[in-house]
């Protein structure tokens, strides 16, 4: 099954009840007036280079594809005006360069319960768009060059499954926030050069050692004394923070609010807060977004005390549009205008309420998502 090269090809459905396994090698290649494809729900593979260059696909729904497996090299590399995507909970490997040079992706979807693991060399790699995603827990390996270049990436959050980040995985970030739940002791993270998070050293040379590196405060010392020692052959070009210590910036729109919001529910035997600096902020834009019915807002903490937090919230254009003072032990507080703010009540989905929950219950020290390598090649 080949059309590959029919530029003029708009729309592909599968007869309803077809039963294939795979979409082949280049089948639909440089399909480049490509916009809309039902693929049937029996397939485990998208196999290496399948829609590479569909200029015209601006959505990809694999939701209702539980059987897919794996995502091959390439398959939708230089899809230039992909917006958005949703990788089933069955999909265990997103293969080298799968997603490369998407430049217009804004939103990476992982269902609930994905048995995701690996994500393979370059596989985002010049995702310019990209703003935020949220790697699922239980993904082991994040390749070299994954995220590179993706230049407006504000933040990341990377579960504590992950065991090894690859080579250069952020070189030419500069905009971008770690948020790492793994264990140090047993976290291998290659940083080339010691330039990751840097755009252009040599023409804007304040990009070195901006980006913040979130981690949970009973592994602060041991990412510092791992990843921080002053030397460039091993160390890490971020600076560590404890989660609980620094200002936390959540930015959600309309085509990042799936990838955002499936954060963290932080607890520990030590925290009093009903969850982390960022899930607060978070629930913060979900409270405002319903109540507003707006999706352009982002949240900053810019006071802290132990008993009061002061959740800014802001427009694209930097505007603040209300101030929400929360008691960080319950998630309750009022707007500027004294009126009742409930964020466990608003601002969790009824999933992450559960997780949330679960989290508190079980004194779970860390839920959250992923990890991140290299490319073998830069090209």
């Amino acid at each position: 099954m080949y059309v590959f090269n029919c530029y003029a090809l708009s729309d592909i459905e599968f007869e309803e009840g077809i039963e294939i396994d795979t979409i082949p090698y280049a089948t639909f290649a440089y399909c480049h007036a490509l916009k809309n494809v039902n693929i049937p729900t029996s397939v485990t593979s998208i196999d290496d280079f399948a829609f590479f260059e569909c200029k015209s696909l601006t959505y990809f729904d694999l939701e209702k594809n539980n059987k897919l497996e794996n995502i091959g090299r390439a398959a939708f590399r230089l899809c230039t005006n992909l917006e958005r995507v949703s990788i089933p909970e069955g999909v265990k490997t997103i293969d080298d360069d799968a997603f490369d040079s998407c430049y217009s992706l804004a939103s990476v979807k992982f269902e609930g319960n994905s048995q995701l693991e690996t994500i393979d060399s370059g596989a985002f790699y010049e995702c310019s768009e990209l703003k935020d995603i949220t790697i699922p827990e239980g993904v082991k390996y994040i390749g070299d060059w994954v995220f590179s270049f993706c230049q407006n990436l504000n933040d990341i959050i990377i579960p504590a499954s992950v065991t090894t980040i690859g080579e250069d995985a952020f070189f030419g970030c500069p905009k971008t926030d770690v948020y790492i739940y793994a264990d140090p002791a047993e976290l291998s993270w290659a940083d080339l050069d010691y330039d990751d998070f840097i755009y252009d050293e040599e023409n804007d040379p304040d990009t070195h050692c901006t980006t913040i590196c979130h981690v949970p405060a009973e592994y602060l010392e041991g990412y510092k004394s791992k990843f921080s020692t002053g030397n460039p052959e091993t160390d890490i070009n971020v600076t560590f923070v404890a989660d609980s210590d620094t200002d936390v910036t959540v930015t959600t729109n309309s085509t990042t609010t799936t990838t955002t919001t499936t954060t963290t529910a932080v607890t520990t035997t030590t925290n009093k807060n009903v969850a982390s600096d960022r899930q607060l902020c978070d629930w913060s834009v979900r409270d405002y977004q319903k109540k507003n019915d707006t999706t352009d807002v982002s949240a900053v903490i810019k006071n802290s005390s132990d008993d009061k937090y002061e959740i800014e919230l802001k427009d694209r254009n930097g505007e603040v549009l209300d101030t929400y003072t929360i008691d960080p032990e319950t998630g309750s507080g009022t707007d500027s205008s004294g009126n009742d703010v409930d964020l466990p009540q608003t601002g969790m989905s009824g999933t992450h309420k559960a997780v949330a929950g679960l989290a508190v219950l079980m004194g779970i020290t860390g839920y959250a998502l992923v990890r991140k390598s290299r490319r073998d090649d830069q090209e």
